[in-house]
């Protein structure tokens, strides 16, 4: 066996350190931390063609001290997000820390720096996350990209099937049209919208101290790391992974000047580096990444439009994507057409 080989097969296991507040399983497989905790497991690892994250622990100190980690938020395929707090300012921040491998500085951050820099006159400019640092973490498997952004309550899929108060839903979706116009008058395109990546405004936090702060997020749950064979789980693994914050418990009250912003530009790029195509939601997908078409901002008014409308495009869009699997490449108009055509006509 290889030693790429031997890097393929899951190493370590994650388990339940303590009881927890929540009700999943004890023992969790490999495959079953991603639906809890955000990331892979076995997503820590040096194998030469991974893409690994960064572990961490609650209470590091990064950035020579300045960001203090406290709780999880998420975790998915390309980075963990993390709530933090700013010593040097005394704000809470969020951290958006990107797994190794991948261009650096990356096209998110090339977008939010552009953001930030560009002149705030435009009303939908304060709908849109702000980048407030950015800086490298070193770890033994690789480094690290980090966004230092703005720290912000849930989204409207994490209501406890609640939903958001209509006032408040037209609110928000005003305020998403006037990002994406501010988005789009600087030439960039978000490339990824959908209810996942809007963020709703708290009232201001930072007066709270850290322990009434983590209150907020709830209990910190965590599930000790350990390898199957046995062997130390090295410098590279975290010692237990964490479970996210519970967001619903602070999503509420919004802030009385805005209710929503932008959030996650990793898809983003800008008009003069239009990529061949974008990894947006299966069930969202623009015709234009359908058919290989050039991208441009029309992209986002197309996920707008099914954000209005998001069960009838879930249900539309998840039976065509079965017709055009997305391993065979674009499609042409003919066969899109035809495929709509057998959907909706009985």
């Amino acid at each position: 066996m290889t030693k790429q080989d031997a890097f393929r097969k899951p190493l370590w296991t994650a388990i339940v350190s303590r009881p927890l507040s929540h009700k999943i399983p004890w023992r969790l497989n490999l495959g079953q931390t991603s639906s809890i905790v955000g990331e892979r497991a076995n997503g820590y690892h040096p194998a030469p063609e991974a893409r690994g994250y960064c572990p961490l622990h609650i209470r590091d100190l990064l950035k020579d001290g300045r960001y203090r980690v406290l709780h999880k938020i998420w975790g998915g395929g390309n980075s963990t997000v993390w709530a933090a707090r700013d010593l040097r300012e005394g704000k809470y921040v969020t951290l958006k820390i990107g797994v190794t491998g991948g261009e650096k500085p990356s096209r998110e951050l090339e977008v939010l720096q552009k953001i930030s820099a560009s002149p705030s006159e435009h009303t939908g400019s304060r709908n849109l996350v702000r980048l407030h640092d950015s800086f490298v973490i070193e770890r033994p498997y690789g480094s690290h990209e980090c966004l230092v952004l703005d720290l912000l309550g849930g989204n409207p899929q994490f209501m406890e099937g609640r939903g958001l108060p209509a006032n408040v839903a037209k609110r928000m979706a005003k305020e998403v049209l006037l990002g994406l116009d501010c988005l789009h008058s600087q030439g960039i395109t978000h490339g990824d919208l959908h209810a996942g990546n809007l963020s709703c405004v708290m009232l201001p936090l930072d007066h709270l101290d850290e322990h009434e702060f983590c209150e907020k997020f709830g209990e910190i749950d965590t599930y000790n790391m350990k390898r199957k064979d046995g062997k130390p789980i090295g410098p590279g693994v975290p010692r237990y992974l964490v479970l996210p914050g519970a967001f619903p418990k602070f999503f509420l009250p919004l802030s009385n000047d805005i209710n929503g912003k932008i959030v996650d530009f990793g898809e983003s790029f800008l008009k003069e580096k239009a990529p061949e195509t974008v990894d947006t939601t299966q069930c969202l997908k623009p015709p234009e990444v359908m058919f290989g078409d050039p991208l441009d901002h029309r992209l986002d008014m197309w996920s707008m439009g099914c954000l209005k409308s998001h069960t009838d495009a879930d249900m539309l869009w998840s039976s065509l994507s079965s017709l055009f699997p997305t391993g065979l490449g674009p499609i042409t108009p003919e066969e899109y057409a035809k495929g709509v055509l057998d959907h909706l006509v009985p």
